[in-house]
């Protein structure tokens, strides 16, 4: 599984549960609130954001019932991580469980470029 992708507005119907992958899972949070639970690590935060889970971190994310909620969620295995080579050091994605980050400024309008040319692709391979 190089890449598989999905868009999500409406909440989980089912109770969210720690689980793990064995490849990296990318969220980009556009708007809503959100609590993430990652290997002991407690994270409030409302969108948008970005959180990376390194491969088997247990995690969570609770999505609290608020009428924006709006996430895109990519799990993706390490040949594709060493693409983002010139986005990120790559090195640095080895090195925690989770990242968290705010999406501001140039990084927000960055993100949200790529996820517009990712949605208006119907052919992508996924």
């Amino acid at each position: 599984m190089p890449l598989f992708a999905f868009h999500r507005k409406e909440h989980w119907l089912v109770e969210p549960y720690l689980h793990f992958h064995i490849h990296y899972e990318l969220d980009v949070i556009r708007s809503g609130e959100i609590t993430i639970i990652a290997n002991g690590t407690r994270i409030y935060s409302r969108g948008p954001c970005v959180i990376l889970y390194k491969p088997y971190c247990y995690h969570v994310n609770v999505d609290h019932k608020t009428d924006d909620y709006d996430i895109n969620v990519f799990h993706f295995n390490s040949e594709v991580a060493s693409e983002f080579s010139n986005y990120v050091r790559v090195d640095e994605l080895y090195q925690s469980n989770v990242t968290y980050l705010p999406l501001e400024g140039e990084l927000y309008d960055e993100v949200m470029s790529l996820l517009g040319a990712f949605s208006e692709s119907p052919g992508r391979e996924v």
